[in-house]
């Protein structure tokens, strides 16, 4: 198996994918990565099965 990390190349139309019908860009990937650094402020923690059940 080859261990030598090798970067994509940025598709063309700047726009790696989408989620939930939302572009990914690189500046939306900037923007989240800057937010998981700072350690997500703002955002609330709940349990995965009140997001599964809707309780």
């Amino acid at each position: 198996m080859d261990e030598v990390f090798v970067p994509a190349d940025a598709p063309k139309d700047r726009v790696w994918g989408t989620v939930d019908g939302v572009s990914t860009t690189d500046e939306v990937i900037e923007r989240l990565v800057a937010d998981a650094e700072a350690g997500f402020p703002g955002a609330r923690a709940t349990s995965v099965n009140d997001w599964i059940c809707g309780c």
